[in-house]
């Protein structure tokens, strides 16, 4: 906390850019969508959209922000203040995906911003996140040490066990009747949503001129959401309408790709920083050095 008195701005922008990028983006696509042929202007499509990206920065960021040299702390920092803010932001990303919908997916999405999207970030986001810092905070650390590579472990296995049964309740119909059209389309459009999001967020830390570290976090911030709860959701509140699980699990994947692409140019682009002034340092220390 210290060191993100010290980046304030950074702090702000990545919170808020990871609530106002899809708050903005979700209604042009609806607009390049609802051009479709489809009864309810891919609303569905559109549905998963929103559910994935009304949730709050995925912990994975902290990973992929190590992995490509970011400010750790601001990482963590945009993790705890947007899963702080989710029982405000989910209700107010829901409501405008209402309006941009049509039929049982404007009233379904009505109905969870006024009576569930709050109540499911305070228990589904913010609890799971406060336990486990508590149990981190009070577990001695001799008892860590033992047992984190476990915990570790455990972690991957829940998370895969995650992805599938999310996958199944998508798929299981999906495999029974094949809709093509429809898998391509939920691909293409998170696509769309998750690189724009990731392109935004480097160029609003460009903006305001954040050094590497801060341009990294702030880059990962925008683009990673917890899809795992946008799943959750989407499960639990529309179990009438699986299709609707179908672009939040392509955006789940394309998330990672696109976060594993930007570690790599982002790392390139460094080496390449370091590299070009490093033969005239070594040339003026050579001069020096016969002088």
């Amino acid at each position: 906390m210290p060191r993100l008195a010290r980046r304030r701005l950074s702090l702000l922008v990545g919170t808020a850019a990871n609530t106002l990028i899809p708050l903005v983006l979700l209604p042009c696509l609806a607009v390049v969508l609802g051009r479709l042929p489809d009864t309810d202007g891919c609303s569905g499509l559109i549905t998963g959209l929103a559910l994935v990206g009304a949730m709050p920065v995925a912990a994975g960021a902290t990973v992929w922000g190590g992995r490509a040299g970011g400010n750790h702390s601001l990482v963590v920092g945009t993790v705890l203040a947007s899963t702080m803010l989710s029982p405000l932001t989910i209700p107010l990303m829901l409501s405008v995906a209402s309006t941009v919908t049509r039929g049982h997916y404007a009233h379904d999405l009505s109905r969870m911003a006024a009576t569930d999207g709050g109540a499911f970030a305070v228990i589904s986001v913010i609890v799971p996140c406060a336990a486990g810092l508590a149990v981190r905070r009070l577990t001695p650390r001799p008892v860590l040490e033992r047992h984190l590579p476990w915990s570790g472990l455990l972690g991957v296995v829940a998370a895969v066990l995650l992805t599938y049964s999310n996958a199944c309740g998508a798929l299981g119909g999906f495999l029974f009747h094949p809709r093509p059209a429809l898998l391509v389309a939920a691909v293409a459009v998170a696509g769309a949503l998750c690189a724009a999001s990731f392109a935004i967020g480097w160029c609003l830390a460009r903006t305001v001129r954040a050094d590497r570290a801060d341009t990294v976090a702030i880059t990962l911030s925008c683009g990673m959401n917890n899809s795992s709860a946008g799943a959750v959701l989407a499960a639990t509140h529309l179990p009438s309408s699986p299709q609707v699980l179908l672009p939040v699990l392509a955006y789940s994947l394309l998330q990672k790709c696109g976060a594993g692409l930007a570690d790599s140019v982002l790392r390139r682009s460094a080496g390449t920083g370091a590299r070009e002034p490093g033969p005239s340092r070594t040339k003026d220390t050579n001069d020096r050095a016969g002088g």
